[in-house]
């Protein structure tokens, strides 16, 4: 599969499921999301997307960064 040429990508924005981190990532415009099936997306309805790092952009201090460990523990996510 071929990589999208750069004038090709639009920028996207979000946050976090807590609304605390706000970001913003480039990619093809019709974008396909998946759900997830843990308790606070489930909750929230959140969808998620993979980006390469070299797309994306914080738009909040990095300090407000943290990691979110679900009820089982297993899960670390950033």
């Amino acid at each position: 599969m071929s990589q999208p040429s750069a004038h090709s990508l639009v920028t996207h924005t979000g946050v976090c499921a807590c609304g605390t981190v706000a970001f913003e990532f480039d990619a093809i415009a019709n974008i396909t999301v998946q759900a997830c099936n843990c308790s606070i997306c489930e909750m929230t309805e959140f969808q998620h997307l993979l980006a390469p790092a070299s797309r994306v952009r914080l738009l909040t201090d990095e300090k407000a960064l943290t990691t979110y460990t679900c009820n089982t523990g297993v899960a670390h996510l950033m």
